[in-house]
């Protein structure tokens, strides 16, 4: 009923350039008119609002970054006025990180209004009968086929968790192999170090989850982390359904055990009661697959690791490394959460060694998981080898055409 607003490209346009709908004359109506391109340290919004008197109405903005939305310009300033000409302008970098924000909205809304204030939120908020607009201005996501399911690679050019570390989505530093092998690296580049994380689109909920890793994860830089685990951006109540199978010493060379499993919240193993177990692995050039066991069920879950190649069979006892199982009262149920693979630097630090390091998964399955493998659209094959899923989508708050690769 009320008109919203249109697509950055890049550099952004004037609205009338991308519009898919028109305003009809007697509703109030906003829209963006200029959006400073992702990854500008100045960045701003303009815009225009239509069909009500300016004096009477003001603008609420928010941006989202890493999957949260947040009030701008400030939590103690949070509505934009409307010029007299029915223009607006909001600040929309006011923290450092903010130029990485992928997805700018505005609401319309009376000069009475209370404001809705994110700091963070996980959704957007929703004021009823307020006319709205909203862009998405990230970097077109990159998609890697692996495993019979497609996963995201994550790109952050500000800071990000965990560490805070640079991540990288370059066909370089993430690819899948002519094997069908998965490659993660930390590596040095452009001035920074850059790590590594892929997000499986689906949500598959209870299963047996199976990951392969073929790189001795015992031997890691004592800076470097490989997390194998479960994520719900949405969550924050339940520790994001967070679950973990993680080899790092933490920073520690000295450190006598190399890897743990750990149900969240757990912000040092050990230390958090029963909710982790620390263990040691210990691998060679010649043998270094890995495989690794996730089993979730109502009430438990169950963590177990085996030295060599098991997905698709029942591994021999004699190859298991070490088994944990919790049942406490922060067992996880099912929502939107995704397992993602990431290899990653403690608190963002450079390698002690100063070396770049590669990580090798084989091999990923679920079993007993729902829903099935996702039908992938259709790929393109990148130079290494990798391949790159070719998307156009649609937005889910306004009817518009988002870029393609």
């Amino acid at each position: 009923m009320f008109w919203c607003c249109v697509l950055v490209m890049g550099r952004a346009v004037s609205m009338s350039a991308e519009v898919l709908t028109t305003p009809t004359p007697a509703n109030p109506w906003i829209a963006f008119t200029t959006v400073s391109e992702y990854g500008d340290p100045d960045g701003f919004a303009w815009g225009q609002v239509g069909n009500v008197t300016p004096a009477d109405y003001k603008v609420e903005v928010y941006i989202r970054v890493e999957g949260n939305w947040w009030t701008k310009p400030y939590l103690g300033d949070p509505f934009t006025l409307i010029n007299s000409d029915s223009t607006w302008s909001c600040d929309i970098v006011t923290y450092p990180t903010d130029r990485c924000a992928t997805e700018v909205a505005a609401f319309l809304v009376p000069i009475e209004a209370v404001a809705n204030l994110c700091n963070p939120c996980t959704e957007l908020p929703t004021i009823p009968g307020a006319p709205d607009c909203w862009i998405d201005r990230g970097p077109t996501p990159r998609y890697l086929s692996f495993a019979g399911y497609y996963w995201q690679v994550k790109r952050s050019d500000c800071l990000a968790g965990p560490g805070p570390n640079y991540f990288t989505d370059r066909p370089e530093d993430v690819w899948v192999d002519l094997e069908g092998n998965l490659h993660l690296t930390v590596s040095f580049h452009d001035g920074y170090w850059w790590c590594t994380e892929v997000i499986n689109t689906a949500s598959l909920g209870y299963g047996t989850y199976i990951i392969q890793t073929r790189s001795r994860v015992d031997a890691i830089d004592p800076n470097m982390v490989v997390g194998l685990f479960t994520w719900d951006t949405g969550s924050p109540e339940t520790s994001y359904r967070e679950m973990d199978i993680e080899f790092a010493r933490w920073g520690d060379p000295s450190n006598a055990t190399n890897a743990q499993y750990a149900v969240q919240p757990c912000s040092s193993c050990p230390g958090c009661e029963d909710r982790c177990h620390r263990f040691q692995v210990d691998l060679t050039e010649a043998e270094k697959d890995l495989t690794n066991y996730l089993i979730w069920q109502p009430g438990s879950v169950t963590f177990k690791s085996y030295l060599g190649v098991h997905l698709g069979h029942e591994p021999p006892s004699e190859d298991l490394i070490a088994e944990w199982t919790y049942a406490g009262p922060y067992t996880k149920v099912p929502g939107a959460e995704n397992f993602r693979i990431n290899f990653w630097l403690l608190n963002g630090l450079a390698p002690m060694s100063g070396l770049s390091d590669e990580l090798v998964i084989t091999g990923f399955a679920c079993e007993g998981c729902a829903p099935t493998p996702t039908p992938l659209p259709a790929l393109s094959a990148t130079s290494t080898g990798g391949l790159l899923l070719t998307i156009i989508g649609l937005s889910i708050l306004v009817l518009v055409t988002k870029r393609s690769i």
